[in-house]
């Protein structure tokens, strides 16, 4: 994956997590993953590119940025698990 494209795949994930906040009122810790505007491994994918693209660069705050945005994908998991688990709580 070219820099080019994981920079407007990380860009429209970070406009996502701006947005969507409140799906943890709703789901609690197990969002479900079709919420996302990309599946999970191409997100993820896209941050690891620039992470190292900004680790070469030695922009250290950038590497910690795109940590942190793989971390919020943690409460992202299947559909059908996050529905059963919301419907739990």
């Amino acid at each position: 994956m070219t820099t080019d494209k994981a920079s407007k795949i990380v860009n429209i994930y970070g406009k996502h997590l701006e947005q969507c906040s409140k799906l943890n009122f709703i789901f609690g810790s197990h969002i479900p993953e079709s919420f996302l505007p990309f599946p999970k491994d191409v997100i993820e994918e896209a941050l690891n590119v620039l992470a190292e693209y900004h680790f070469s660069n030695g922009n250290k705050v950038a590497v910690n940025s795109m940590e942190n945005a793989k971390a919020g994908l943690i409460g992202y998991i299947n559909d059908e698990e996050a529905i059963l688990k919301s419907v739990e709580l």
